[in-house]
């Protein structure tokens, strides 16, 4: 799995670390469900309390 790579691999390099972490990050918040979040994707949520905030604040228009 993705989040135990991270754990249990041993890196020569300060670099293929960071390509590691940075693969997790990326699963843990674009690719993986989160049950708390109704299975949502951590990114999605975020985007869409984006997207509500920046409305209500009046800089988006919607137009139907």
């Amino acid at each position: 799995k993705c989040e135990k790579k991270v754990y249990l691999n041993e890196y020569q390099s300060i670099g293929e670390l960071i390509v590691d972490v940075d693969d997790y990050i990326e699963f843990y918040n674009h690719r993986r469900f989160y049950e708390t979040l109704g299975y949502r994707k951590p990114m999605d949520v975020y985007r869409e309390s984006s997207i509500k905030s920046i409305k209500g604040k009046g800089f988006l228009k919607w137009t139907t």
